[in-house]
């Protein structure tokens, strides 16, 4: 059997309370082979000392770099440039691996075939009780293993997979042949890189272990600045219009076309809820503290954006079903991507407990209307409220759209509510958000 040699690239940003639990998930592998790069971009605590410390303790396979604050995609590059193994492991040094035997795992499937593309999943973690888990997706073997590309990314687009570079383990040289470097000084950069090399990949195979723990923190890229988001995804839709119109193969024009369409779709229901929402909530009497919101979208970007909401339907999720346990291979290949069968005995009764518990906090409670709830609601004398979008015929209005063709004038006033949007939050710095609308005659597609 061959040993490849995998490189496993850490952007490292001020994360000094993490970084251990991250370095030592992989000096603990019971696999060799592996390089470690370590670059620290300019933290102002002590990760890069906590780095040349580890670099000074394992000579030859881990190396520390230093860079002056250019962002974690620069990081990344910095990385990938200096690497030299076959394979490409991503890890984000607030994250770590869970299992020590992961590395052997990809050295025996790449014996059995030297595949471009591995995919992974991951079970989330929070240090913060107001800051959610991410769940991820069940991923079925069946729909990855011995298809084709075309097979795949269809399959990944209807999954709505998270696309994060830390899923995949990517073979070196589809990497280096493809110049796969990220795009610098933006965020959600990896909708962008993912998209990129998916579609130069050719093989692809199922790990069968969630093999990465991510955690969400304070303070961290991904959980500040909403604005921020917001402008980012719009760049990034740009960036991968701009693919599409470059792929000569139809089903990879399409991919990179509907993942564009994601993340508008994402920002505008992100943004017409929270603004039809929040005057909403204003006028409700301060002493009702559960609110029956009619969409999931808006609920949850609520809670996201303001911490006296808390987004009950992850708690729910949490207390229905199984998906904070340890699963392992087995348990996976038994749920088959059913959710009901990971059912937790103890629900609903834990559920209703979790309920009575944010009761007594001073927070406000967001569901999405169910049965379950409103007859605990009445029977325990709850006071509720039903929120919905000011206006109650917006599926109706997107209905009669669609019958008559005119999906440019749907796209303009989708365009004119996020120009609004940008206004309203002193985006004028954001120049290239008012550019990339005038592109968005495409939205229609993504909302009809």
């Amino acid at each position: 059997m061959k040993n490849y040699k995998l490189s496993v690239v850490v952007p490292v940003f001020n994360t000094e309370e993490f970084l251990d639990e991250c370095i030592l998930s992989v000096v603990n592998q019971d696999y060799a082979n592996w390089e470690m790069l370590l670059v620290d971009d300019g933290s102002s605590d002590k990760s890069l000392e906590i780095c040349k410390k580890y670099e000074q303790q394992y000579p030859g396979k881990i190396f520390a770099f230093g860079t002056s604050n250019k962002g974690v995609s620069h990081a990344r590059n910095v990385a990938l440039e200096k690497m030299t193994g076959d394979y490409v492991v991503f890890l984000d040094s607030d994250d770590y691996i869970k299992y020590n035997t992961f590395f052997s795992d990809i050295n025996k499937t790449v014996n059995q075939k030297e595949y471009d593309c591995l995919v992974g999943s991951f079970t989330s973690i929070s240090t913060c009780k107001d800051i959610p888990i991410l769940q991820d997706k069940i991923i079925l073997e069946d729909m990855i293993n011995n298809k084709t590309q075309e097979e795949v990314l269809d399959y990944f687009y209807r999954l709505r997979l998270v696309f994060t570079l830390w899923r995949f383990v990517v073979k070196a040289s589809v990497i280096k042949d493809n110049n796969l470097m990220l795009v610098e000084g933006i965020i959600h950069e990896d909708e962008e890189w993912c998209v990129r090399m998916l579609l130069e990949c050719k093989t692809f195979k199922k790990l069968q272990q969630p093999h990465y723990v991510y955690r969400k923190r304070p303070h961290s890229i991904m959980t500040q600045n909403e604005f921020e988001h917001f402008h980012y995804y719009l760049v990034v839709c740009d960036l991968l219009l701009d693919i599409a119109k470059k792929q000569t193969e139809k089903f990879k024009k399409l991919f990179a076309q509907r993942c564009a369409y994601k993340c508008a779709g994402q920002v505008y229901y992100s943004l017409r809820d929270m603004s039809e929402f929040k005057p909403q909530i204003k006028e409700i009497p301060p002493q009702i503290k559960v609110y029956l919101c009619s969409s999931g979208t808006g609920k949850s970007m609520l809670a996201k954006t303001n911490s006296d909401y808390i987004d009950m339907d992850l708690i729910k999720t949490k207390c229905h079903y199984m998906l904070d346990a340890n699963l392992d291979a087995e348990d996976i290949d038994k749920i088959k991507g059913d959710y009901s069968i990971a059912k937790n005995p103890d629900y609903p009764n834990n559920y209703f407990q979790e309920i009575e518990k944010y009761l007594k906090t001073d927070k406000k409670l967001l569901f999405v209307p169910g049965g379950i709830e409103q007859k605990y609601f009445i029977e325990n004398n709850i006071d509720y409220c039903l929120i919905f979008p000011e206006k109650n015929c917006f599926e109706e209005y997107r209905r009669r759209l669609l019958e008559r063709g005119n999906k440019a004038e749907f796209a303009e006033g989708v365009a004119k509510s996020l120009e609004t949007f940008f206004e309203e939050n002193n985006a004028d710095e954001h120049a290239k958000c008012k550019i990339i609308l005038k592109k968005y005659q495409f939205l229609s597609d993504v909302l009809i």
